[in-house]
């Protein structure tokens, strides 16, 4: 599946979230079929992880709630041990909630601000765009499909149960995002599902006959461990010489710490106060933000509305420091009132830095503004 090769390499959210998943909906399965106390107790610190990873994981958690109403597990609801399970996710989340709270609800403003400058009008198309990627993340699977006919999906090698297990679990999370884009008009971004197939491997398995996957499974065994060992050259060759062979850097290859370096040197050297933010190229800035000690925040461009958190009164008491490429500088919010307020003290530059790994590469050219109030300008 493509989603778990290339893709996995760049780190965010979603790639975040695939052990979460499989892990989930391993112990869930333990926990039902075995009921015991551990078992139990880890899907519940899982769920509490995985909600802080990323909302998302609120589909699963869904989908595995379903699945016992529907099935005869349905009477584990009358025991003690899952709402034990239910309590300690509660108390893992409950810290990010109560952040949520003191701070007015900042994810879900955000989310409201950027869905009121989107077309809303209903767009069932955007559907099938979601499910047209999907076919795609599954193409190499469906072609290994039609090309062997002894491979069924009515002829699973487990028993009725496991089936009903790994399909609904398997499959239902991806499908009830295509069911929501075409009801509502959602644009789905194809990424949000990858973390939801990670069972289709199993079901893969499961598809191969007893006969032959007794016969063959040494040879799968050897097959995968050989298809690992390359794989990891392959993907390692690829951070490593990537950019060289491309002349383009990866976003592995940005120069973040020199970056940073630069940014808190540049601050440190003018002003008293501790940096409380950057703004400018949200990928710039959030480069340099992650990588400073006192991790200020960032104030993503085009639109005050994307960071709710910051506000002219922040930036006039704390000031800023704003960096982008060279001739590539986006609408900042607040710039044009703060580059007025005589009680600031400005200072700009640009900054050249060479790729490490691509040196054929024209050089990285950053331009910066550094506003810095008065009370925190060096004596």
């Amino acid at each position: 599946m493509f989603y778990y090769t290339w893709p996995s390499l760049e780190f965010n959210h979603n790639v975040a979230q695939m052990p979460v998943w499989a892990a989930l909906i391993y112990y869930f399965y333990l926990a039902t079929k075995y009921n015991k106390w551990k078992d139990w107790i880890i899907f519940g610190v899982l769920s509490g992880i995985g909600m802080l990873t990323k909302y998302s994981v609120a589909f699963l958690i869904f989908t595995i709630v379903l699945f016992s109403f529907i099935t005869s597990y349905r009477l584990m609801w009358l025991t003690v041990k899952p709402w034990v399970s239910i309590f300690i996710a509660l108390i893992i989340f409950s810290p990010h909630v109560w952040w949520l709270y003191q701070h007015d609800w900042l994810t879900f403003t955000y989310i409201q601000a950027r869905s009121n400058e989107v077309d809303n009008s209903y767009n069932p198309f955007v559907a099938f765009k979601y499910l047209l990627a999907q076919f795609t993340n599954f193409l190499p699977l469906i072609i290994i499909l039609l090309c062997n006919k002894s491979l069924s999906i009515h002829k699973l090698n487990i028993n009725q149960n496991d089936k009903f297990f790994i399909l609904f679990i398997g499959l239902f999370p991806g499908v009830m995002l295509f069911i929501i884009s075409l009801l509502t008009g959602v644009n789905i971004k194809d990424m949000w599902a990858s973390p939801m197939w990670s069972l289709v491997a199993l079901i893969f398995i499961a598809m191969i006959p007893d006969q032959v996957f007794q016969q063959r499974k040494r040879g799968l065994l050897k097959g995968l461990m050989i298809w690992l060992g390359v794989i990891t050259i392959v993907m390692a060759s690829y951070v490593q010489f990537g950019g060289q062979l491309r002349n383009k850097p990866s976003r592995m290859d940005w120069p973040q710490q020199e970056i940073s370096l630069n940014v808190q040197k540049q601050w440190d050297a003018l002003s008293d106060c501790q940096m409380d933010n950057l703004t400018g190229d949200n990928w710039l800035a959030i480069l340099a933000a992650t990588k400073m000690q006192n991790l200020p925040s960032v104030m993503m461009s085009t639109s005050e509305a994307y960071s709710p958190w910051m506000s002219l009164a922040r930036l006039e008491q704390k000031g800023t420091f704003v960096l982008w490429e060279k001739g590539k500088k986006p609408f900042i919010p607040y710039l044009t009132e703060i580059q007025s307020n005589k009680d600031m003290q400005i200072q700009q530059g640009e900054w050249t830095i060479y790729w490490d790994k691509v040196p054929h590469k024209e050089p990285l050219i950053i331009q910066w503004q550094m506003f810095v109030p008065k009370q925190c300008v060096k004596s």
